[in-house]
């Protein structure tokens, strides 16, 4: 009888009785072989499958392309925190995708194993991304994508792209627009032309008192609505982002709101994200045209890393007014900003929004440097 050992065979000591310092020995040489021998011959492996991909890709089945569409195919059924991926995710992975298609066809690859997914492959696809115009956070998106698809593939095909998932992420913060509480009074009862206007009106006012995401607003229902024992309702639902329960207060700025349908006993009907989006910025290109929220027209100077004209890239600077900057997810960084400015705490603010740390609410809360400056004392 041998012991096979990466390829080598290892025979015991031939004798009758294997006496207990033999034993020992033997598994110690064992466990020395082991240690020293497993990671070079594991890499020696590793770099001729590699090989074997990069030669031959069709043969090892391991087209990243094929892999990256049964992944989308895949993904209505998949769960992501308990609940199914969503629209907008698979969305995102289409987009993702159809950069990806677009690099291979511009390099002419007839196809793209996984074993080309390397340090090499990172830089050039970023490279590319630069020129087709598209920013830092849409590229680094387009990355953690990509790493999830490794990461759903069985380990030996994770093993092939391993220098690709250690390079580094890509992300930024950008300037975001947050609304004043005096601004969302003069909108709550700003006189719109069309129902669909004032229903969007609405439900965008209930987000920035709530932090309701627009995905969670969209699933909300009179029996999401509950009552304690003081008087004060709230929202009870789980987030369709990450799955955990949420129990949002609704506040009287809300609730004035919800009165308007039956008297807070339904809520109004959410449209489509597309529809929502084209109405909020009918709606607020309406607003801004008012003197009461003329401040809606402020230039707001945003920057971010990109191609630039030169065509090299780096920092580029654009100026909007603020409307144009007034996005859906801007509601909940309302919620947050003016929660905080009312001297909410952190942690009460987190346990409203269902963000898990501090660190990751601050990404919402837009206090300008001189704020935060003047705190000091």
């Amino acid at each position: 009888m041998s012991l096979q050992l990466y390829g080598f065979s290892l025979r015991p000591i031939q004798s009758d009785v294997v006496s207990i310092p033999s034993l020992i020995l033997l598994i110690t040489s064992f466990m020395i072989l082991s240690r020293f021998l497993h990671r070079p011959v594991r890499a020696i492996r590793l770099a001729h499958k590699r090989l074997q991909c990069l030669i031959s890709p069709v043969d090892c089945g391991l087209d990243v392309i094929n892999a990256f569409e049964q992944f989308i195919a895949k993904a209505p059924s998949r769960c992501r925190h308990g609940h199914p991926v969503s629209a907008k995710t698979i969305q995102h992975y289409r987009h993702a995708l159809s950069y990806l298609r677009a690099f291979v066809t511009e390099k002419g690859y007839t196809t793209l194993p996984f074993a080309r997914l390397d340090r090499d492959f990172y830089e050039q696809y970023v490279a590319f991304a630069y020129r087709k115009h598209l920013r830092l956070n849409t590229i680094g998106n387009h990355i953690k994508i990509l790493k999830a698809l490794i990461r759903s593939q069985p380990q030996d095909i994770q093993d092939l792209a391993w220098e690709f998932m250690r390079c580094e992420g890509l992300r930024e913060e950008t300037d975001a627009v947050v609304l004043t509480e005096t601004e969302l009074h003069w909108m709550a009862g700003f006189p719109l032309p069309s129902q669909l206007l004032c229903r969007v009106r609405d439900l965008y006012i209930i987000m920035c008192w709530t932090g309701v995401r627009y995905s969670d607003l969209a699933q909300l229902t009179r029996d999401n609505i509950i009552t304690d024992g003081k008087g004060d309702s709230y929202f009870s639902f789980r987030a369709a982002k990450t799955g955990r329960k949420s129990l949002v207060r609704i506040l009287p700025e809300a609730d004035a709101v919800l009165q308007r349908y039956d008297e807070g006993r339904s809520l109004p009907r959410v449209p489509s994200n597309t529809r929502f989006n084209r109405r909020l910025d009918q709606m607020l290109q309406l607003m801004a045209a008012t003197p009461q929220l003329a401040s809606l027209n402020d230039p707001i100077t945003r920057t971010y890393t990109a191609l630039r004209p030169d065509g090299t890239v780096g920092y580029v600077r654009e100026t909007l007014p603020r409307w144009k900057l007034t996005r859906c997810h801007t509601a909940r960084r309302t919620f947050a900003t003016n929660m905080r400015l009312r001297g909410n705490d952190r942690d009460v603010i987190c346990a409203a929004t269902g963000h898990r740390t501090e660190a990751a609410l601050s990404r919402y809360i837009k206090d300008t440097l001189l704020d935060r400056a003047s705190r000091l004392h």
